[in-house]
């Protein structure tokens, strides 16, 4: 079935016009429209055309894009000077200029992810490989809203603002002894740290055998002892083996004697109040040993989402897989890049 993409010539003619009548209206629109969310080809050359002379401190009006284009061989392309001069003639008001972009904007989105939908479709049809095919439809959609919906610029007097608010709510934290961001439950770590932050990669290293994972845990319950909701990735041991972990960790009760099933009475005791306490803690664990970062990246999105996940742990990076063409240094790399993004 042949269907015309979305699309708003009529405001797309509007916006160039108003742009071209009035370069006031460019400065509202140039962080924010570019030329390929244009429908028709001739508008985004001249929109292309535009941007050029205001990239260059040239005035934008009729003349300076009529010359621009000429200059560029495209002038006879986009229809001509009558076409630019039809383009003027038709805006009565540059009043609401910005809401028509954002019109033309919204049009490109749908048809952006009618392309992503059509390829989605096909790849599912020639049966690729099924993880595959949702992970690439999920960066399609991630890559549109990244690229496409962006936040507006802040004047000064609130950035200050906000900057004088946080500084007084680290200073009060941090005479309280309390942490900055989620607590490690270590006083010296927080100290140090000031605890788990938004947006930060910490690596945990150390040679094998030293407890790495068990760290790794151990901060995690902390975590989720303070009422965040905490996820591990765990490529090395299974979630029954990582429970046991939590469950000697809060009992104080030996793994050795968990894993042997040689609890006495009162490590019994122990043992079930320190499995009723964990059951009621936000914790959740995808032990699939064989993922990719990428696969990762899109567990955490979908926890963060679903779930409000606040902080993640991957045990470890050295097992996560990566592309088998390039060395691992440079797998590793590109996984903790992959990460970093999430």
């Amino acid at each position: 079935m042949n269907q015309v993409p979305p699309q708003a010539i009529d405001l797309e003619a509007a916006v160039l016009g108003a742009i071209i009548i009035d370069s006031e209206v460019l400065s509202k629109l140039s962080d924010l429209l570019r030329p390929e969310h244009f429908y028709k080809d001739n508008h985004q050359v001249i929109y292309a055309a535009v941007l050029k002379l205001a990239k260059a401190y040239k005035p934008v009006e009729l003349l300076t894009v009529t010359q621009q284009l000429r200059e560029d061989g495209t002038l006879e392309d986009i229809g001509g000077e009558y076409y630019l001069v039809d383009l003027t003639a038709k805006v009565a008001s540059t009043a609401n200029t910005e809401y028509h972009a954002r019109k033309v904007i919204e049009m490109y989105l749908l048809r952006e992810m009618i392309t992503g939908a059509h390829e989605t479709l096909k790849s599912a049809y020639d049966m690729d490989d099924c993880f595959e095919v949702l992970q690439k439809a999920e960066d399609r959609l991630q890559n549109i809203v990244i690229t496409n919906v962006r936040a507006g610029a802040r004047g000064m007097g609130a950035l200050i603002t906000e900057a004088v608010k946080s500084l007084e709510d680290k200073q009060r934290q941090v005479s309280e002894g309390v942490a900055m961001g989620i607590s490690t439950g270590w006083a010296e770590l927080d100290r140090l740290t000031g605890g788990w932050r938004p947006g930060e990669l910490t690596i945990l290293a150390g040679r094998p055998g030293m407890g790495k994972s068990s760290a790794v845990m151990c901060l995690l319950r902390n975590a989720a002892k303070s009422g965040v909701a905490v996820k591990i990735f765990s490529l090395e041991m299974g979630a029954g083996q990582l429970v046991n972990r939590l469950l000697s960790m809060e009992a104080e009760v030996p793994l050795e004697a968990i894993r042997r099933a040689t609890l006495n009475p009162m490590q019994w005791q122990d043992f079930n109040l320190a499995a009723g306490k964990l059951a009621g803690m936000d914790i959740w664990v995808d032990d699939n040993l064989r993922m990719t970062a990428m696969d990762i990246r899109a567990g955490i999105r979908r926890a963060v989402q679903k779930d409000k996940v606040g902080l993640v742990a991957v045990d470890y990076i050295g097992l996560v897989k990566g592309n088998d063409k390039k060395i691992r240094e440079q797998q590793i790399e590109e996984i903790v890049d992959v990460l970093k993004s999430s």
